[in-house]
């Protein structure tokens, strides 16, 4: 998703660490440490060091960075836990920022999220950031382009086999689409395979077999190249079509203008082109908004891991003042950091808003909910917006903004309509007559070797009593238990499985509140977030406007793994059962908003008209 962003210098830090080969044999250091500073876009300085997994090592020039890192020996699994500290200098003074701890796969963290200028894993930041980037483990051999083939196939395999082991419905007999696709898909793409000659390749190879799923949370993460081609010129799906967005100012060849409607790219249809040719490999779910738009830019960007791939050598567009033209194409060269750079000056939802809750007057309250995947800092923020939402209970307005919210930990929404509503409140009766949702997770060895890591990271900046941690450890244990009788699943009780319909039949009402609430989304909402739009839409009165949302399906609970070098691999571990909202079925607003989404006053400004508007139910 793109976003705006401040025009400000900054200083980014990139960090790799590397194991070589012949480490174990004492002939090499265990930690290569390399760090690369950069003010704005331009390198500043660089530094270096070596040394041994559990000691510390330090690059640093002073006067400008400072990183001190503690790698330890990977486990089993391949992954290493890392602390890392750094630090800036401010007017002069050095300042140190937060201890960082996490844990890295050996070969699995990409490569090509920090190079100059500044692009890291996320967006360009505001201020001082820090991007890690580590590279640890054996560094595997070169592979020629002859043997890519053999090795995709190889690491197709791995891919399948991890979702056998992990996913739920590789067990069950009620989803008969994935268990088809899980083997018919796993031969297409070895067949595909054959075509593979660069790692970029082999990573769209890989997307091939998990695109077919249809499942948003199925991802992978692997290497790409340095580099992609494109036209000169982007498009954006506006709803209704293809509108050119972004043009470069200078090119070889003539390029349409901003505004322009593409019609057809060598006699296809834009959609039916990138249907064909790109969501294969990406994301098949055509029929949804939000992966419209994401395919968007793909008309007129290559990649470079889709094998054999033919891009458009012409377009017809509509000119903004009438008439149409006929544009060839012309492909230049694009590093990745700069593609990265366009695309997020192109604009779309901000990425970077922080939680808040701002009082409007005349009892109309905003709350800005950016995310549900939160650090310390985050958890914090949100806490104080839920205690300022138990206090306005009399409000006659609340909309929660959810622009940009792609999901995460889905009992943050249920904190928030609590402390708004306190909750739903039915009699037993009512509650006799609803449905109830439960859900099984997948035990596997796997992923309670990914909870247990996740455990100890969050314990660092969460704290050993936070209730989520408690929460994760019971299951882990759980699943240890069921393993050890044999037992492939562990059950968590679900609430009632309550619709907006069913809540107007029974009378269900919540505990206090009696005003209006508004849902704002945008494509982006997503899992956790498309969780908190269903329970809010329980809450009479709810008005839903903005953007159609993104569209999950019932498997969830995501966990990460690593299944070859540079390749990581999400994927679903829990299965829900009974939830009134079908598979990649996405929450449409009652009224949508037509213009820059992102435009912060335009849409607060749309939100409190149509909310005064007698014609918005």
């Amino acid at each position: 998703m793109l976003q705006r962003k401040m025009r400000r210098a900054l200083i980014a830090f990139v960090v790799l660490a590397t194991l070589p080969a012949c480490a174990a044999a004492g002939a090499a250091p265990d930690v290569a440490l390399a760090v690369l500073a950069y003010e704005g876009r331009k390198l500043v300085a660089s530094a270096s060091t070596k040394g041994r997994f559990a000691e510390r090592l330090i690059a640093a020039k002073d006067g400008t960075m400072r990183v001190e890192m503690v790698v330890e020996a990977p486990d089993d699994e391949g992954y290493s836990y890392l602390r890392m500290t750094r630090f800036k200098w401010v007017n002069g003074a050095r300042v140190r920022e937060p201890e960082v701890e996490t844990y890295v796969a050996l070969e699995g963290t990409r490569t090509d999220r920090c190079d100059a200028p500044n692009i890291g894993p996320n967006y360009v930041p505001e201020g001082f950031w820090m991007c890690v980037m580590p590279r640890l483990g054996v560094t595997p051999p070169a592979v020629t382009a002859a043997r890519w083939p053999a090795v995709t196939r190889d690491m197709l395999d791995h891919l399948r086999a991890l979702l056998e082991e992990v996913h739920p419905a590789a067990i069950r007999d009620d989803d008969p689409a994935f268990r088809a696709w899980l083997v018919d898909g796993h031969a297409q793409a070895r067949a595909l395979a054959a075509n593979v000659r660069t790692p970029a390749q082999q990573t769209g190879v890989l997307r091939y077999y998990l695109a077919g799923f249809r499942d948003g949370h199925l991802l992978l993460d692997g290497p790409e190249g340095d580099a992609v081609r494109w036209a000169g010129w982007l498009p954006k799906f506006d709803g209704d079509g293809f509108v050119v967005a972004h043009v470069q100012s200078a090119w070889p060849v003539a390029v349409p203008p901003q505004g322009a409607t593409v019609l057809e790219c060598d006699g296809r249809p834009p959609l039916e082109l990138l249907a064909r040719d790109v969501a294969p490999w990406t994301d098949r779910r055509v029929e949804l908004l939000a992966v419209r738009e994401a395919l968007a830019t793909q008309l007129t960007i290559d990649s470079g891991a889709i094998p054999g791939r033919r891009m458009p050598a012409r377009c017809k567009v509509a000119m903004p003042g009438g008439g149409a033209r006929v544009y060839p194409l012309r492909y230049q060269s694009l590093g990745r950091g700069a593609l990265r750079v366009l695309l997020d000056g192109a604009g779309g939802t901000p990425q970077r808003a922080q939680f808040a809750l701002e009082d409007l007057g005349e009892g109309r309250h905003w709350a800005r909910v950016p995310t549900f995947q939160l650090d310390a800092d985050g958890l914090r923020r949100i806490d104080g917006v839920a205690v300022r939402l138990a206090t306005i209970s009399d409000a006659k307005l609340v909309v929660f903004d959810l622009r940009g919210n792609g999901g995460g930990n889905s009992a943050l929404g249920e904190k928030l309509f609590d402390a708004l509503t306190g909750g739903l409140e039915a009699t037993p009766v009512q509650l006799a007559r609803v449905p109830h949702a439960r859900a099984l997770w997948r035990a596997s060895p796997r992923t309670i070797a990914e909870i247990e890591r996740g455990l100890r990271i969050d314990r660092f900046y969460r704290g050993v009593d936070h209730p989520s941690l408690k929460f994760r450890a019971d299951y882990a244990a759980r699943m240890r238990a069921a393993l050890a009788e044999g037992k492939p699943w562990v059950e968590q009780t679900g609430g009632a499985a309550l619709t907006p319909a069913l809540v107007r039949e029974l009378g269900v009402t919540t505990q206090r509140f009696g005003g209006r609430i508004v849902i704002l989304t945008d494509e982006a909402c997503f899992s956790a977030c498309l969780d908190f739009v269903d329970t809010l839409l329980l809450a009479p009165g709810t008005v839903h406007l903005g953007r159609t949302t993104a569209a999950d399906t019932h498997y969830m609970d995501v966990g990460t793994y690593r299944i070859g070098p540079q390749v990581l691999v999400q994927s679903p571990r829990k299965v829900w059962l009974g939830r009134p909202r079908g598979n990649n079925e996405p929450h449409v607003p009652s009224r949508v908003f037509t213009g820059n989404i992102a435009d912060d006053a335009a849409v607060r400004a749309w939100v409190l008209s149509a909310m005064e508007s007698k014609a918005t139910p």
